[in-house]
């Protein structure tokens, strides 16, 4: 599935996801963020728009809450 699935994974993920692709490191995104919170709190505008915010997720436990039985039948559906 994983070979199949490769061919639609650049139109599906987008250019800022770090993690979990081949050739990019989620260092460089903890980078970004880094830089973006120090120009925040030392005031340094970076744009003409005000405003930051982040967000943090847990989903440790995401795959606890799959459906398998729909993404087996979407993959077969789909021809995977």
């Amino acid at each position: 599935i994983a070979n199949r699935l490769k061919q639609f994974l650049p139109q599906i993920i987008s250019e800022n996801q770090c993690a979990f692709v081949p050739g990019r490191l989620i260092s460089d995104d903890l980078l970004v963020r880094h830089s973006s919170i120090k120009l925040d709190i030392s005031g340094h505008k970076t744009s003409t728009v005000s405003g930051h915010s982040s967000i943090k997720l847990d989903i440790s436990k995401a795959y606890d809450r799959v459906d398998w039985f729909f993404l087996k039948s979407m993959l077969l559906t789909l021809g995977f």
